[in-house]
């Protein structure tokens, strides 16, 4: 059935476990605690620890583990080669796009003129 628990289970793990492993992973929690809902009432809640997260997504924790400290190694050395290279500018925007292909990513890097990065500043301040 189109609007079945398992079909709701099926559409998160898809959408949004890979989101939850780093949340929970950078946070050192044991879970999350997800909602079920539709735009007028919630339906039920459900807790969901990190094992059961990280054998949707990857089959078991050590792959996971591994998958996530090669994710950050990765993002650590491209951040550290942008600040490197544009050193000289106060902010940046960094684009990732992967595009259609699986082993290719293309990365952006813009300037974000001075005035743009006082108002997100000041943004960033009032939350």
């Amino acid at each position: 059935a189109f609007k079945s628990f398992e079909r709701e289970w099926y559409d998160m793990v898809r959408s949004t476990f890979l989101k939850y492993n780093f949340q929970v992973r950078i946070g050192a929690m044991d879970g999350v605690i997800i909602a079920f809902h539709n735009t007028r009432s919630v339906l039920g809640y459900q807790y969901v620890p990190l094992s059961v997260i990280d054998y949707f997504l990857y089959g078991g924790s050590e792959v996971a583990d591994m998958m996530f400290s090669v994710g950050v190694q990765s993002l650590d050395k491209i951040l550290t080669d942008v600040v490197t290279e544009f050193h000289d500018y106060e902010s940046l925007i960094v684009t990732f796009n992967a595009g259609d292909h699986l082993h290719d990513i293309d990365i952006y890097v813009e300037s974000v003129p001075a005035d743009r990065s006082q108002r997100l500043r000041d943004i960033a301040e009032w939350h």
